[in-house]
């Protein structure tokens, strides 16, 4: 597949677009009015103007400047043609509302053109009635639509999975859950991840062995083999121990129809999604540690539920029109974040909350008991926290992709006020297996670094940051399965 995906983007990027020649001196004028350049007009191709300035050559985007001059093309420029290709839970059930939030909130109004099961077009156009954009949403999975996105027939790539290729530029949007189920008359109340993979696989195959009071044969409801859904339960749950997958499971074609069936079976044990939970009743991931995981807006969040799934979006690392530079960052908005979350997702904005640790009275650090009182502010990083947490490779202190873009949230956050002129701390910490005696310290520093860095560049230098290693703390996830102790390879970020 990942071979396949390099020779199509090798041909994407070999495909030049011809260009038309012009001749004869031009004014562009930027449309805020606050610019305007002067040149001779080299080529126009419908969405980009290539001017020879005194400074050299320009290249400016059509939708973006008002061309004076008698060499200017007669033809306004034409509608944005958009292409979105890929996973189904993310065009099917996000992406409409998010085109039709990103119409609203640039004063254009929209309608849809149905082609087919799968595939539709949003039509943008501005308040004078021109078609500024047609946003086209095609539904497949999420290899499909990388593999779209290669070979030049789409412009994103809706994924459940990240791609890492230079050529390609992927964000994080929001976020889902994969969340253990059983019908609602199911007594079982918890599972650890250790045992639900054993489960998955065939290892483990009666009720009794997973602690619900009366016996009989566990029934698995999953989903296509080919479904980006699968994949990610495949890859989170069986990969780490190379386990394969039980023969005998009933697959169903989306998140809605599985839990639709598993309520109806009580020895049913299937995966549902936290954004498409059904009369099911999800279970809690326990372990042979203190912590409980259950994926709450907060856990999710925060990305302290184990098991989460990603909702990610691919482009091309290279020029893009300005109306798909905008749309990608208003996805970053407020107003994006609300439709993420009335379309059942949790938005990647930090917020402020009260960790549920401060329900648990730390001991001699060794264990944690229950308890009702609040920890002393001075043996913990503060008594708020932030949702923002940076997550790390196994023994790296290295920031990817995505943690910068948290990085990055996070300093726009500060400068509207999320920390209410509070300090930041930094808190790192490592899974039961690193053993680096620095490198807790080492990862609080790299974040509070990185986190510096960004609020200089937005003239925030004066907030106040600190690095910690705080003892006494539960880990955000039991230690007993690769996905726990992904979890707890982490940096948090409290106010104090």
């Amino acid at each position: 597949m990942r071979a396949l995906i390099r020779i199509c983007l090798g041909a994407a990027l070999g495909a030049v677009a011809a260009l038309h020649a012009w001749a004869g001196e031009v004014t562009l004028h930027a449309d805020d009015g606050e610019l305007s350049v002067d040149g001779r007009l080299v080529s126009y191709d419908g969405a980009f103007y290539t001017l020879e300035t005194t400074f050299g050559p320009l290249t400016l985007h059509a939708d973006r400047v008002r061309c004076e001059g008698d060499a200017c093309p007669d033809a306004e420029p034409p509608p944005v043609e958009l292409t979105f290709a890929g996973a189904p839970l993310i065009g099917a059930q996000l992406m409409p509302a998010l085109i039709e939030g990103f119409a609203r909130a640039r004063d254009m109004r929209t309608y849809r053109e149905i082609h087919g099961d799968g595939d539709s077009t949003h039509v943008l156009l501005d308040p004078e009635g021109a078609i500024r954009a047609r946003f086209r949403v095609t539904l497949s999975d999420s290899d499909s639509g990388l593999i779209a996105l290669l070979d030049g027939r789409a412009d994103v790539a809706m994924s459940l999975d990240i791609l890492r290729d230079e050529e390609l530029r992927v964000r994080e949007i929001a976020r889902d859950a994969l969340v253990p189920a059983v019908a609602e008359d199911n007594d079982l109340g918890a599972i650890s991840v250790s045992l639900l993979a054993d489960t998955l696989a065939g290892k483990t195959r009666d009720w009794d062995s997973l602690g619900r009071g009366a016996q009989g044969r566990v029934e698995l409801h999953l989903y296509p083999a080919a479904s980006g859904i699968q994949q990610a339960i495949e890859a989170q749950l069986l990969g780490p121990e190379d386990l394969p997958l039980a023969d005998d499971v009933r697959r169903h074609p989306d998140a809605a129809t599985l839990a639709e069936a598993l309520d109806a079976d009580a020895d049913g044990l299937g995966i549902t999604l936290a954004s498409r939970p059904g009369r099911t009743r999800g279970l809690t991931l326990a372990g042979d540690c203190s912590r409980a995981s259950a994926a709450t807006q907060t856990a999710m969040r925060s990305g302290d539920y184990p098991l989460m799934l990603p909702l990610y979006l691919h482009t091309r690392a290279e020029r893009l029109a300005p109306i798909t530079r905008d749309f990608l960052d208003y996805l970053a908005t407020d107003a994006a974040a609300g439709t993420i979350r009335r379309a059942g997702f949790v938005d990647l904005l930090p917020h402020r909350f009260l960790d549920p640790i401060y329900s648990l009275q730390p001991g001699d650090g060794s264990d944690v008991a229950p308890g009702s009182t609040l920890p002393d502010s001075t043996t913990l990083p503060g008594a708020e926290r932030v949702t923002t947490t940076i997550r790390f490779e196994s023994d790296s202190t290295r920031l990817d992709a995505m943690a910068l873009d948290a990085v990055a949230r996070l300093a726009d956050a500060v400068a509207d006020g999320l920390h209410g002129r509070r300090s930041l701390v930094f808190a790192g910490f490592t899974d039961a297996t690193e053993t680096a005696d620095a490198l807790a310290d080492e990862r609080a520093a790299a974040v509070r670094d990185a986190v510096r860095a960004a609020l200089s560049a937005r003239g925030l230098g004066d907030v106040e940051t600190e690095p910690t290693a705080p003892e006494g703390l539960p880990p955000a996830a039991c230690d007993d399965s690769a996905a726990g102790r992904a979890a707890n390879r982490r940096v948090e970020i409290w106010l104090r």
